[in-house]
């Protein structure tokens, strides 16, 4: 639900990240809980200072001089265990963001229930699986790229939500297949031209299917929901965001694609949109270079 009309958006081709270090550290805190930490740290640039290159809701980005904001991030997460079934979970994250923010938020706090082996029920806040890369979205060392392409991982704008989901896991054909069911409400941030403006999403309703194997993933999901921006004098619009994705991950060759789209039902000029994208690499040992492309089309041009 974006109403952004990026100047930048021509420059992503170009945007280069000269260096990028990854790093992750866990470490055991008595009986019941478990630390852990990551994080990335990036430089990165583009060849003009006419634009700058940003991802998502960030206030400012990358120029043709070095910027270390862009796509550095730094995560700290505390599981706590009452017992093997029941735990609570709670993550910040520091991370250049909108100007409305601070630096640093709370991401994840959810307590987990697992009453069933393969029935799991969270509440509180937590990350909406909007994509195939969800969970792990800001964790460098789990993914091949240092960030995911911004066309189409910036489309939905939240990916948290303050209410609940259901998970069940099932064993399906040669591999496992996970529904997840989810409600609830969020804020997110739009930059309309002259600066960030806070809108609200009420009633989210959503589910998400993802059906995997030892190196085949395939994920389709769905949201919808009212929403509120009132500097915009806009109330009781509705939305949806859909998207479907496909990894393959076999004989030292990676391949995944996802494809998303947003529509609202009263301002579709404004939200209106579709993206993907496109990966492939292959590893040599322990480097896996890769070529990606991605597109976005918004209905506003």
């Amino acid at each position: 639900m974006m109403i952004r009309h990026r100047l930048v958006r021509s420059l992503l081709f170009a945007a280069i990240s000269l260096s990028s270090t990854q790093a992750l550290a866990a470490t055991e805190i008595g009986e019941h809980f478990t630390l852990s930490g990551f994080g990335t740290l990036a430089a990165l640039r583009t060849d003009t200072d006419d634009a700058s290159y940003i991802r998502e809701s960030q206030f400012n980005g990358a120029t043709d001089s070095f910027d270390l904001g862009t796509d550095s991030n730094l995560g700290v997460q505390l599981i706590g265990r009452a017992n093997s079934w029941l735990s609570a979970t709670v993550q910040t994250l520091t991370k250049r963001r909108s100007s409305l923010y601070g630096a640093t938020q709370v991401e994840w706090l959810f307590v987990k229930v697992e009453p069933l082996p393969r029935l799991a029920i969270r509440a509180g806040r937590i990350a909406t699986p909007t994509f195939a890369i969800s969970d792990t979205r800001n964790v460098g060392y789990a993914n091949p790229w240092v960030h995911a392409p911004n066309e189409v991982y910036a489309s939905a704008v939240v990916d948290q939500l303050r209410g609940g989901d259901v998970t069940f896991t099932h064993d399906l054909a040669d591999g496992t297949i996970k529904l997840t069911g989810l409600t609830g409400s969020n804020i997110f941030t739009v930059d309309i031209g002259f600066g960030p403006v806070e809108g609200k999403q009420r009633n989210v309703l959503g589910f998400n299917a993802v059906w995997e194997n030892d190196w085949l993933t395939l994920r389709a999901g769905r949201l919808n929901g009212d929403f509120d921006i009132a500097p915009l004098g806009i109330y009781g619009d509705t939305f949806t965001f859909s998207g479907v994705g496909a990894i393959v991950n076999r004989n030292d060759w990676l391949v995944q694609g996802e494809y998303v789209t947003r529509r609202a039902d009263k301002v579709n000029r404004e939200i209106d949109a579709e993206a993907w994208y496109a990966l492939v690499g292959h590893r040599f040992g322990s480097v896996q270079p890769f070529v990606s492309y991605a597109a976005a089309d918004p209905k506003s041009g």
